[in-house]
């Protein structure tokens, strides 16, 4: 393959990455949108019926009693 060919060939797949790359980036947004949309509309609901919003964070490790530490 000449120098040429194998520029263009690095050129194209570059170009090809990259729009990739965009729609990835565009589906995941677009998920963590729609996710947190419905986390809000969940907590709209929860005020309404009095009660507090779902905390969301990293779960906390379980202890037993007879656990050592």
């Amino acid at each position: 393959m000449s120098n040429v060919g194998a520029t263009l060939v690095k050129i194209t797949m570059l170009a090809a990455g990259a729009v990739l790359g965009a729609l990835l980036a565009r589906l995941y947004d677009d998920a963590l949108m729609r996710q947190a949309e419905e986390r809000s509309q969940r907590d709209k609901n929860r005020y309404a019926q009095g009660l507090s919003p779902v905390k969301s964070g990293p779960a906390q490790p379980i202890i037993t009693p007879n656990q050592d530490a």
